[in-house]
């Protein structure tokens, strides 16, 4: 994970990133600390997460992103008690901690729901988002790699060139840390499925139907991983 795999982006029919200069520079601010920046006629605002034109007032969200995977999985608890994965915390809470921002500080997390879209603070100290528009609030959990499989990747350079094939997902073309069987039969990374299935009905493979339904952790495959960093 390095941080400069990280970008800012901002929604305008699909989400778009900055220009190099403008990402660096605006990132390298909030680092410091400065939530607020000028750029092209626009305010943004890091601590919000939103960008304005200033001779429009017209508002867009923001979100930060990485192309890893995230390590740890964020679910958010439903009405009903039971949890369900959510991809956009889990990626922004990924590209947080890339960028070596405080976790327990709370952050904004931008959800888009096709012409409109909310924004939800989240505070990891206490495990809860709240919806800023309504105050609604939900419990969140997080599930790390290590817990779910027993493998300590802090220190596994999960893209190296050369790990075997049959180690990688075929979505991320990286190291598994949590390998599910989904109902194609294929073994794929835990979120980069979960991240596919949110928006497709079918596999990534075979481009026949397939249900969100994912298999218990594939345990060949985590003990294939074991055996590959012991040798």
């Amino acid at each position: 994970m390095t941080a400069s795999n990280v970008t800012l982006q901002y929604f305008d029919d699909g989400w778009t990133s900055f220009d190099s200069a403008s990402n660096s520079t605006i990132l390298s601010k909030m680092k410091l600390g400065e939530m607020h920046s000028i750029h092209n006629g626009r305010t943004i605002d890091t601590q919000n997460m939103t960008q304005v034109n200033n001779s429009t007032g017209f508002m867009r969200p923001l979100r930060l992103a990485s192309p890893e995977e995230p390590e740890d999985e964020y679910e958010v608890q439903l009405d009903d008690g039971s949890w369900t994965y959510s991809p956009m915390l889990s990626y922004v809470a990924h590209a947080r901690n890339t960028l070596g921002l405080d976790m327990n500080e709370k952050f904004v997390v931008n959800q888009v729901f096709g012409d409109d879209w909310a924004a939800y603070t989240v505070d990891l100290s206490i495990k809860r988002q709240v919806r800023n528009d309504t105050n609604r609030v939900r419990y969140i959990r997080c599930i790390s790699a290590k817990e779910e499989v027993g493998i300590d990747f802090s220190n596994v350079d999960i893209g190296a060139d050369d790990i075997p094939d049959d180690l990688k997902c075929p979505i991320t073309q990286v190291m598994f840390r949590v390998p599910v069987m989904a109902e194609d039969g294929k073994v794929y990374e835990k979120s980069a499925i979960k991240r596919w299935l949110s928006t497709k009905q079918s596999s990534p493979l075979t481009n026949l139907p397939m249900q969100r339904g994912l298999l218990p952790i594939h345990q060949p495959t985590v003990q294939a991983i074991k055996d590959y960093l012991s040798a």
